[in-house]
């Protein structure tokens, strides 16, 4: 599904294209997938993914690097718990970036572009990896590549805060080094970002406030996709029919009521 949402974004024709979360997450769940998958290919959506793994890796390197002009890869999480800024002004560990820069910005200030934290090992050297030994042959060098290719460009990813309206909290935004090193692009990102912001009723930009609207209501549609599913199935089973009612009832309440 990951993978799908990185080839999604990478499609679309805006210049501002947003993800909800951190740049940093598509790694982790792809290292979890290239160590899972190769043992589960009796599932679809394990043969989809190393069938398909080196398009998502590779639409996973152009966010990262968001190297044309035309194009501006943002992520805004909701939380972190990195502290660029806290850490470099000696902020007690219990202040967290997002809470205090909400009440220090001003609105339409933001903050100086800086590294982006990475995990570090005893020596300091960034751990971030993928694992693509398992892959099949025929992906495999290409993924492996990739693999490398996007390690590095994690590496001088940015982060800064910026708090658009009064009434709105410090969004937290990473980008690229490239969007961030050039003050064009950067006036791109911030002024899109603003516009999305237009009223007190969303504490996020529209797109994301938007998709997350549409992912909660599809909650509603459990019930009727677990009816038609039902009465296919129904119509194909050869033994008792009250088997596969029972098989396929909810084991969790749909609602509180």
């Amino acid at each position: 599904m990951l993978g799908e949402e990185l080839r999604l974004i990478t499609d679309a024709p805006h210049d501002l294209l947003m993800l909800d979360g951190t740049l940093t997450l598509p790694i982790i769940y792809f290292n979890q997938a290239l160590n899972r998958a190769p043992d589960t290919d009796r599932l679809r959506c394990a043969r989809e993914f190393l069938e398909n793994c080196s398009i998502y890796l590779e639409a996973y390197l152009t966010i990262l690097r968001s190297e044309r002009s035309d194009k501006h890869f943002v992520a805004l999480p909701k939380y972190s718990t990195r502290r660029e800024i806290g850490r470099e002004l000696g902020w007690p560990e219990s202040y967290d970036d997002r809470g205090m820069l909400t009440m220090l910005l001003n609105s339409g200030e933001l903050t100086k572009p800086r590294l982006l934290e990475h995990p570090r090992d005893g020596e300091g050297n960034v751990t971030w990896h993928l694992n693509t030994q398992r892959l099949p042959a025929t992906v495999k060098p290409q993924a492996a590549e990739l693999a490398d290719e996007i390690v590095s460009a994690l590496r001088p990813l940015r982060v800064f805060y910026y708090k658009p309206q009064d009434w709105l909290p410090a969004l937290r935004v990473e980008v690229s080094a490239s969007v961030a090193s050039n003050p064009h692009r950067l006036a791109t990102v911030v002024q899109g970002i603003k516009h999305q912001m237009a009223t007190p009723s969303m504490l996020e930009p529209y797109p994301i406030y938007l998709a997350d609207r549409t992912v909660k209501a599809l909650a509603r549609a459990v019930p009727a996709f677990r009816q038609v599913t039902t009465q296919q199935i129904s119509e194909r089973y050869e033994g008792d029919i009250g088997e596969v009612f029972f098989a396929m009832h909810g084991y969790r309440s749909e609602a509180g009521r």
